[in-house]
This record gives C-alpha cells, structure tokens and sequence, in this order.
C-alpha cells in the first residue's frame, strides 16, 4: 500500500475583507490564502491589502459597523500604509495566482468562512483567481453549524481568535485573512470525541 503524503495540499484556504456586503458597490481591501493538507494542517500562507489607493473611498463607502471592525483589527491602519504599493485589484490577483502556480495550489477546493460571499467579490475584482480555484468548497460556517445542532457544540467555540496559534494574538484579528475561520475545521472533525454523539454519520 502506498504511503500517503501528509504536506500534500489537499485545500486552499481564502478570506476576504471588503468594505461592506454588496460585490457590485463595495470594495475588497484584503485578501489571504493559506494551503492545507488533509489533516487540516495549514503549510503555507499568502496575504495582500487589496486597492490601498482607494483608502479614503473605502473609508466613506463602508459603514460604521465595517468601519469600527476594520479600525479596531489595525486593518485600515495597513491600508493607508501601504497606499505607497501597487495593491489594484489586477496586480494583486497576478501576484495571487504566482503565488497559487508556484507552490501547485491550482484547482484545489476553496475553504473558508461563509464562502459564497468571498466568491461573489472575486467574481466582480478578481474573476481569474476564481477560476483558480474548483468549484467545490468546504464552508467552516456550515460545518460549525452542523456540530451545533447535532452536537450542541457552539460554533463560537471554533471561531476564537485564540485556537489559531501565532496567527490571532493581540488585537481582535478575528476579522483579517489568515486569522479567521480555518481553526474550527479540525475542531469540528474532532467534535466526535468531545461530544456525546458524533457530529455527523461516518
């Protein structure tokens, strides 16, 4: 029997941070990927401020709920720091799908947090990173939810920033690429063994 290769690439993590909820009017300002093996053990990352020249638009057109998230996560600190750089949507998806064809991460499963708002962005800034991922995606929302209701564990258990060793520490990073919602994959596979009945049939 052949050996399975654990640092293989088995998902590729994605998040982005926008300035609000509607692809078609508001802006993405960050993006990040990180790959993972079939244990859900994260092997590399990448991240980008995304239209850094836009940083006062983005602060008018985000409201204040996005705003006071953005301000408390350092997010729009960055941003206006990082003004001087070439972040266009365009440049960065280049400098993304590098990053993707480099390491061999083309057509892997997207995974992430609440996934179908992350495409809808990409479809509208960046359609040729989309089309680097598969069409299948794991949502860790979803799965959260199931471990919820058919095993009373609550998703916020999964979305500390804290069960992200290194990468949420500090300030409330719970809303930056990287730092978001990849930790509660391996949690809620595990649920089984911390619950008193399995999360889903085997």
């Amino acid at each position: 029997m052949n050996k399975i290769d654990d640092t293989h690439p088995y998902y590729l993590g994605f998040d982005a941070e926008t300035t609000g909820v509607d692809p078609d009017k508001d802006i993405l300002v960050e993006i990040g990927m990180t790959a993972f093996d079939r244990h859900l053990r994260p092997l590399k990352s990448w991240k980008s401020m995304v239209n850094s020249h836009r940083y006062q638009e983005c602060l008018q057109l985000a409201t204040p709920y996005v705003s006071n998230m953005h301000a408390h996560s350092g997010l729009w600190a960055d941003m206006e720091s990082a003004g001087g750089s070439d972040t266009r949507s365009k440049a960065v998806q280049a400098q993304a799908l590098e990053w993707i064809d480099e390491n061999g991460y083309r057509n892997l499963p997207m995974l992430g947090s609440s996934v179908a708002f992350d495409r809808s962005f990409l479809k509208v800034e960046m359609p040729q990173l989309l089309e680097a991922f598969h069409y299948r995606s794991i949502d860790a929302i979803s799965l959260c939810l199931i471990a919820e209701h058919t095993a009373g564990v609550m998703p916020a258990k999964y979305l500390t920033p804290g069960s992200a060793p290194g990468r949420c520490t500090g300030r409330s990073m719970t809303h930056r690429p990287l730092c978001r919602p990849y930790s509660c994959m391996p949690d809620w596979l595990n649920c089984r063994n911390k619950a008193k009945h399995p999360c889903a049939s085997p």
